[in-house]
């Protein structure tokens, strides 16, 4: 019993010490660390894509936002991709319906096409199906240059974004650029919800957000420092809203992965292997938060598909690029090394609490507790600081910090569900549906 405990704890403190620093550092420069707003010639010309469906609630008031960032009209436009599989909601009215009207209405206003809609004509396919439909449409060798740069319907994009990305490109030459995410764009949603389900559903976001910089955001930025120093790839981290890529090195990875259950992780398996680097924007996309417990849990049950297929993507990857067996191989045990983590983080913090309680050792559960305060509740209650969203904001933080350890303790069940998921699917040969989460 004592040596799991150990392990357990040694585990918490290799995986929490390195987080807890990178959100003390986001800490202390939020708000101080601001994204270059200077006048460049040349500036790259970005489609914004916005792959759709079922978001005729969302969907106008995205796009509007999207018009008022500070970039030229004249360098930028707004894809939005609606599916065929719309039709199977049965619904009066269709995002397809509303995205056309908001073509209409926009590119009328401005006289000129802002707004560009295309449609994906078949009911089968996930999201990546829809945006690699739009991009061999759109694409040709007078565009090699320009950017795609990826969101979801919900996404509330800071106006600089598309400054700061060109400033990069221009400085850095980049080809790949990833806006991270803070999930917190509808936590006044919550605010009628009783207080256990308010701070709970809150305490999801705030848990995703800082993840996001306390883990995503270390995983990128070693990656392409070790790329520059060393010139050997660590594996590459990457999310699908908020990607921005440039249209000849999306041709020449042959689009958007399709072979696998998601494309966000797959993605950046194969940068990897190509050894291309990824820069982080300084400004943070605002996203939702899903608006409900268990969709919490579902949404981190699609996110683990990716860790499961890192095997499937060394063959995939072989035959696609031609890239020597033994830098893929050294790939996928990182990806499954990752995986593992996310695995066993519930488990590590629950038994230590559950052994020290059973076997009444106090003085050591008294660590435990103080581990978990140190690792977890400090990190989301400093991210909870930075995000502003009341007047009551130290007692949101708080509250929604310690609803946090809820979420901790069942962070290891979607990618749990996920496994049976796909032991049944190498039987049937089948993917489980991939439902919405956000709403």
């Amino acid at each position: 019993m004592i040596i799991i405990l150990i392990i357990c704890i040694a585990l918490q403190v290799i995986r929490g010490i390195p987080e807890l620093v990178a959100v003390l550092n986001y800490y202390l420069h939020s708000g101080k660390t601001k994204s270059d707003n200077k006048a460049m010639r040349n500036t790259p010309f970005f489609y914004i894509f916005i792959p759709v469906l079922g978001e005729q609630r969302t969907l106008r008031k995205t796009v509007n936002k999207i018009l008022s960032i500070n970039y030229p009209k004249n360098k930028y436009q707004i894809v939005i991709i609606t599916t065929q599989k719309e039709f199977l909601r049965k619904e009066k009215v269709t995002t397809i319906e509303i995205a056309q009207r908001i073509k209409e209405d926009i590119n009328n206003k401005y006289n000129k096409t802002l707004v560009n809609v295309f449609h994906y004509p078949h009911t089968d396919g996930y999201m990546v199906h829809q945006v690699n439909y739009a991009l061999r449409k759109l694409y040709s060798p007078k565009r090699d240059k320009a950017y795609m740069a990826l969101y979801n319907a919900d996404s509330c994009i800071p106006k600089d974004t598309f400054i700061e990305a060109a400033s990069i490109i221009k400085d850095e030459g980049a080809q790949v650029l990833q806006q991270l995410a803070l999930y917190v764009n509808n936590f006044k949603e919550f605010n009628s919800h009783s207080f256990f389900k308010k701070y709970l559903l809150r305490a999801g976001g705030l848990y995703q957000s800082t993840y996001t910089v306390g883990r995503e955001l270390p995983l990128i930025t070693n990656y392409t420092r070790s790329l520059a120093r060393r010139g050997k790839a660590k594996l590459a981290y990457c999310i699908g809203h908020g990607m921005i890529i440039n249209f000849l090195t999306l041709r020449s990875i042959g689009w958007l992965p399709e072979e696998t259950y998601n494309e966000d992780l797959p993605l950046g398996y194969q940068l990897s292997a190509k050894r291309i680097p990824i820069y982080v924007l300084k400004l943070f996309e605002r996203a939702e938060t899903p608006n409900r417990f268990r969709s919490i849990i579902n949404q981190k049950k699609i996110w683990f598909w990716s860790y499961l297929e890192y095997p499937r993507l060394f063959g995939i990857t072989r035959k696609k690029m031609g890239i020597k067996s033994s830098a893929l191989l050294v790939l996928v045990f990182r990806g499954l090394v990752r995986g593992l983590s996310w695995y066993t983080l519930s488990i590590i913090y629950l038994i230590p609490i559950i052994i020290t309680l059973w076997r009444k050792e106090w003085l050591l559960l008294a660590v435990t507790i103080t581990l978990m305060v140190l690792l977890q509740l400090i990190p989301n209650f400093l991210v909870g600081l930075t995000l502003n969203d009341s007047t009551k904001k130290y007692y949101n933080a708080i509250i929604t910090s310690l609803f946090s350890i809820i979420i901790l303790f069942t962070d290891s069940v979607g990618p749990w569900l996920a496994s049976v998921q796909y032991l049944i699917k190498s039987v049937s040969n089948v993917y489980p549906e991939k439902n919405k989460t956000e709403r």
